[in-house]
């Protein structure tokens, strides 16, 4: 068995795939936040909840579909990593309505 000496795929265009809007809006048909200009910092924090909430779904959906044995490892898609994005960025858009909500309060 020969080594193949070919250039290794750079990882930098891996997670460009994954990390772009475009290819992370394609598995739910919708953004994963939106908010409407006017709208009072209850109302999106509303939304921003069920943003989280359906991202966290839709990931336990994808995650819930893998053949699962014991003792073996699953490796993620750019689809479950895309999902898994949708998700972190859903918490994130909360957590910053939240402390942004909560400062006002001050």
């Amino acid at each position: 068995m020969r080594p193949s000496f070919a250039a290794p795929p750079a990882p930098q265009a891996f997670f460009s795939f994954v990390a772009s809007s475009s290819s992370c809006a394609s598995f739910s048909g919708n953004p994963v936040m939106t908010d409407t200009p006017g709208d009072s910092p209850q109302a999106r924090i509303a939304v921003a909840r069920k943003s989280l909430q359906d991202a966290r779904d839709r990931l336990d959906d994808a995650t819930g579909a893998l053949p699962y044995q014991d003792g073996d490892d699953t490796m993620a898609t750019p689809e479950l990593l895309g999902l898994l994005l949708h998700a972190v960025a859903a918490k994130r858009r909360l957590t910053d309505l939240e402390t942004s909500a909560v400062a006002r309060d001050l």
